[in-house]
């Protein structure tokens, strides 16, 4: 039961699956998925009950600056969906994978993953949006997205390094931080889910 929860698990399961069968189709995938992945919004459209957070979200769309955010609340109430909708939103499917990184902060707390996963992803290049109604479509601004889910579960160490790779890489990236619980500390800049 427990391999059930463990996405890094279910993911690799579905991969084996699919090569011992060929492909698979599009039902068998969808099986294979976690009823959260399954039925998470795909666009801020599709989220529902933050409707003020939603309409601060689609101005922030409007405009080519997206500020840090750190959105705070209990769990399941959609603060990792909003973020990641609003990602799907600004970059479509072709540039999701290549301008959003999502941590697990509680899984993957320490300074060796700021080190590692979050600067070198900070540091790569952008890739350039594809033409033609793309862009009409999917604003695709000049910057990437760090999502850090349970971030007040990050060790000082990595809070600090994670700041100051901010400070570095400022213009290249933005941050959306998701908290759980009592614990989670204020920072960052504009808004948040409740």
């Amino acid at each position: 039961m427990a391999g059930f929860f463990d996405l890094k698990a279910r993911k690799k399961e579905a991969e084996a699956l699919g090569d011992k069968k060929g492909a698979p189709n599009g039902k068998d995938s969808t099986r294979l998925q976690p009823w959260v992945e399954k039925y998470r919004p795909k666009s801020l459209a599709d989220v529902t009950a933050q409707d003020h957070t939603i309409t601060v979200l689609q101005r922030t769309l409007q405009s080519s600056n997206l500020p840090h955010m750190l959105y705070y609340g209990p769990p399941g109430t959609g603060k990792t969906s909003t973020i990641l909708a609003l990602s799907r939103s600004l970059y479509g499917p072709a540039l999701f994978p290549s301008r959003v990184l999502e941590l697990n902060a509680s899984d993957e707390r320490g300074i060796s993953i700021v080190r590692k996963k979050v600067k070198d992803f900070a540091r790569m290049q952008l890739s350039r949006p594809p033409g033609g109604d793309y862009q009409k479509q999917y604003p695709c601004p000049p910057y990437k997205i760090i999502i850090l889910d349970e971030a007040d579960s990050m060790t000082q160490d990595a809070q600090s390094a994670l700041r100051r790779t901010m400070e570095t890489y400022s213009g290249d990236e933005a941050e959306g931080d998701c908290g759980e619980g009592e614990g989670a500390d204020g920072g960052g800049g504009g808004g948040g889910a409740d």
